[in-house]
């Protein structure tokens, strides 16, 4: 039977659990309009919330909680199923259609299309791409975009796109890192652009790229699916990629003061199998996901404190029955949005865990008995 290493580690590391920072859980799903399941997938530095839920019929509506309390909810019509994939602190959400690599931004209340190189009413726009990965507090997206030259098989470019003041979404090529297909998957708020080409996709040898001077740089080396997923805004990156050996899920950290190193591979938690970061916030605090060996199809939410990953179910104070199962992002007050889920009650549940204490962060192991 293994052993809590909680105190073990506090002693070596000079730190208590007095020291960790306290959360509570905050149940979105209370405020929501009644549905089987919901997310909370971002969380703005201002508080704003972007999520998703899934209403009686089974279609995944996205929603904003503004920094008020005020939900809203938007309905692109009955069979228009949306999934979100990150908002900002305006409240403007980017996402895809299910099964599709065509993207939607939020103008105003309405869900718009995001542009591939045909118009998103053309049957041509099914097969292209516009897919969004990440927008900033400033409006501007990213992902990646269908290039179309004639006679020649579709390649793909990073690109950047903001919704115009008349409400059209104005988007721009960011080309390729070298002549390989690039995508564009994350941007901060000083508009530095990280993403990945895809060098050979038989072996999926990615290679992580940043946008430098108007072209695609490498960010260390390649390696299977490596790819960044984050960023914050002193230009630390966090990613992952898969292991040649087992094809398991590692976390990475990358940094923009030194592209030229490889990425430093993360610690995770004991017996996880795969382990997947999602968000990073000013401090260097990263969240993700990590997938239980002993339980493949549970999911367990974690936080990085200094070099050490916490189960964040550790840190609810006075739990009573709340597992967060993944966390997505973090904001620069520590708040977390998480999918979670409570002992005894079906469906999932949008939960922002709010930091209760700004203590010092708390170099923490955790071990199951």
């Amino acid at each position: 039977m293994r052993i809590m290493s909680v105190v073990l580690l506090g002693i070596a590391t000079g730190t208590s659990a007095s020291d960790r920072p306290a959360y509570e859980a905050d149940d979105l799903s209370a405020r929501l309009p009644a549905s089987s399941d919901s997310i909370a997938v971002d969380i703005a530095d201002n508080g704003v919330v972007t999520g998703s839920l899934v209403d009686g019929s089974g279609r995944r509506k996205p929603f904003v909680l503004g920094i008020q309390g005020d939900v809203r909810v938007f309905d692109a019509g009955f069979y228009d199923d949306r999934l979100v994939r990150a908002g900002n602190a305006e409240g403007t959400i980017v996402g895809s259609f299910p099964g599709s690599t065509l993207g939607w931004a939020r103008v105003g209340d309405d869900l718009r299309c995001i542009p591939s190189p045909f118009d998103c009413e053309s049957i041509q726009s099914i097969y292209t791409s516009s897919l969004p990965y990440d927008l900033n507090d400033d409006g501007t997206i990213v992902g990646s975009l269908t290039i179309i030259e004639s006679g020649q098989p579709y390649t793909y470019q990073g690109y950047m796109a903001v919704v115009e003041p008349d409400g059209t979404i104005e988007v721009s090529g960011l080309g390729r890192y070298q002549q390989w297909d690039t995508t564009a998957s994350a941007i901060d708020q000083n508009a530095v652009i990280v993403g990945f080409a895809v060098l050979d996709r038989t072996n999926a040898a990615y290679q992580p790229v940043f946008f430098d001077q108007g072209e695609w740089q490498p960010l260390g080396e390649p390696g299977r699916y490596q790819a960044p997923i984050a960023l914050n805004r002193h230009g630390v990156i966090i990613g992952s990629r898969r292991t040649d050996d087992d094809f398991r899920e590692q976390p990475l950290r990358w940094s923009l003061s030194s592209p030229e190193q490889s990425a430093e591979v993360l610690p995770t938690l004991p017996d996880s199998v795969n382990t997947r970061p999602n968000g990073i916030n000013a401090a260097g605090e990263i969240v993700g996901v990590s997938y239980d060996s002993n339980h493949p199809a549970d999911r367990r939410a974690w936080m990085l404190m200094g070099d050490d990953p916490v189960a964040l179910d550790d840190l609810i104070e006075n739990n009573d029955g709340w597992q967060i199962l993944a966390a997505h992002a973090i904001n620069s007050q520590g708040d977390i949005a998480t999918t979670a889920r409570r002992a005894g009650e079906s469906g999932t549940r949008a939960v922002i865990l709010r930091r209760q204490s700004s203590d010092g962060l708390f170099q923490h192991g955790f071990d199951r008995e």
